[in-house]
């Protein structure tokens, strides 16, 4: 007999079991035989295996860490310039404060030379007590002055922020 007549004749009276062994092969093959993949982390066009996948995320992360560094050291070089930019307002500012103060001392000083004039008072030791106030408020104003300006070639020395190693 022979056995291709035989094999129609069975697939024949058997063709949905035939049918589903062929199936079931098909599937079969196609689990065995086929990598299951993805869309690459690195490049979306390609498909990648489990494995190529899991190098991709070391290299991947390994590009985060490196850019995250770079964040961070911009980060404390900004840090570094608003404490800079702090140190310079507060001394601009106390030494606007001490320009003011330096008018209202002149000021009293004038005004009280002028008030001792207007009533009479006016006498050589007079004149000579208010010029010596105005020169002491002017020594203690240069002294203070002076202090400011070292103060902000200290803070500026001390401000400059050290090298940074990535």
């Amino acid at each position: 007999m022979d056995v291709m007549h035989t094999i129609t004749n069975w697939i024949d009276h058997n063709r949905w079991t035939a049918m589903g062994l062929v199936i079931i092969i098909a599937i079969a093959a196609a689990v065995v035989g086929c990598n299951p993949t993805t869309v690459s982390l690195l490049n979306p066009a390609e498909k990648v295996t489990a494995a190529q996948l899991e190098r991709e995320a070391a290299v991947l992360q390994a590009q985060l860490d490196t850019r995250h560094a770079g964040i961070q050291s911009q980060k404390f070089a900004y840090e570094a310039e608003v404490t800079a930019a702090q140190n310079k307002l507060e001394i601009a500012r106390g030494d606007i404060a001490e320009q003011i103060e330096f008018r209202r001392n002149v000021i009293e000083t004038v005004a009280g030379i002028g008030t001792a004039i207007s009533q009479g008072e006016i006498s050589l030791p007079a004149i000579i007590g208010g010029l010596t106030q105005l020169a002491l408020a002017g020594i203690a104003t240069g002294v203070v002055l002076d202090n400011r300006r070292k103060n902000a070639i200290i803070a500026k020395a001390d401000a400059t922020p050290p090298p940074t190693t990535p």
